[in-house]
């Protein structure tokens, strides 16, 4: 074990000690759990040696086999929305974290590890905070909707509708099936473009651990496991269908996030949107 006194040789985020912090005490608290233990261990080499050995996404579905072990294509509830199992679907919900994290009632012990595992792992934050906040009669854009996560939680509040875009033909057939199974098909509307700097058709690259990472940025594969999509800038989309207004723009689309806002200008100057933008696929 770490001492908490002794410093790394390689300084860490802030983020890394606290989530190994908590690590270590989910360990003391529950000390026969071998996963608990085997999450810790890869914690420790990339504390200590700065190691790219902690794998995210078996640690994910670990967790996820022991909370949801339904099988695939079965229809699973979480938060109170209703969703296919597909492959995707955990990486993809452990990539959002809407509220304060996964936090699912039960008296199982290995289940409260792995939700306990779930919450301090994830990298994103929530969409909304303080000032970010989805307000009655928004009109909302989900750029990267992807199966629908986020889109089907705005559709809970009091928006006035979501434009749903997600360019990815497979994924596109089970955003819109979650959509049904939630009766959301009255205020979410799925757009089947990208969105970026230019009206044009672009190469997308396919995630290799399924397709909630397809980027037409960042190679994602080595297998050229790839397909042309069309995208827009939200300008133009924005002109062409007579939207009144943007409220809100949540966008997660793999290193495009830059090209989204440079081909939104006009709607950033016109409307002032909130703006919940992940920027950690780029460093520079």
């Amino acid at each position: 074990m770490i001492p908490d006194n002794i410093k790394t040789r390689i300084y860490p985020s802030g983020r890394l000690r606290k989530q190994l912090l908590s690590i270590k005490q989910l360990v003391k608290d529950y000390p026969e759990s071998q996963y608990a233990k085997k999450v810790l261990r890869q914690f420790i080499q990339k504390f200590w040696l700065g190691s790219n050995r902690v794998n995210y996404f078996e640690i994910f579905n670990e967790a996820w086999l022991k909370l949801l072990p339904a099988p695939i294509h079965e229809i699973i509830e979480i938060g109170g929305l209703r969703f296919i199992n597909d492959n995707a679907f955990k990486a993809e919900y452990t990539d959002i974290f809407i509220a304060s994290g996964v936090n699912i009632s039960t008296k199982d012990q290995e289940k409260k590890i792995a939700s306990k595992v779930l919450s301090l792992l994830s990298a994103e934050g929530p969409y909304e905070n303080a000032e970010v906040t989805l307000k009655k009669d928004d009109i909302v854009i989900d750029a990267g909707a992807n199966l629908g996560m986020f889109s089907l939680f705005c559709s809970q509040k009091e928006v006035s509708k979501v434009y749903a875009f997600e360019p990815q033909k497979e994924v596109i057939n089970l955003l819109k099936k979650n959509i049904l199974l939630n009766n959301a098909t009255e205020k979410l509307e799925v757009i089947p473009l990208g969105l970026s700097d230019q009206n044009d058709y672009y190469l997308l690259s396919h995630s290799q651990t399924g397709h909630s990472a397809g980027s037409i940025v960042l190679q994602r594969n080595n297998k050229n496991d790839t397909e042309i999509i069309k995208c827009v800038t939200l300008d133009s989309w924005v002109k062409e269908n007579n939207i009144p207004k943007i409220d809100f723009i949540k966008a997660d689309i793999e290193g495009a996030e830059r090209n989204m806002l440079l081909g939104a200008s006009e709607i950033l100057t016109k409307f002032s949107p909130c703006l919940a933008i992940c920027t950690y696929h780029l460093s520079v």
